[in-house]
């Protein structure tokens, strides 16, 4: 899951706020929890962030 908030955080085209509730949607789902609310909070989110992140990044290229 860290992996994934990583990905958003990546050249953040997403609003501070948004990328907040990433995080907290990972932090709840972290361990294997389940929450409906976090899942669709990440779907969401991925779906706002593709277009605004003109830039693709590869797998693996968001590691720091």
């Amino acid at each position: 899951m860290t992996k994934l908030l990583s990905m958003f955080e990546v050249s953040i085209p997403l609003e501070a706020a948004a990328v907040q509730g990433v995080a907290g949607a990972v932090a709840t789902l972290t361990g294997g929890a389940y929450s409906p609310p976090a899942i669709d909070t990440l779907t969401e989110q991925a779906v706002a962030w593709l277009p605004a992140s003109p830039a693709r990044v590869p797998l693996g290229a968001h590691r720091r």
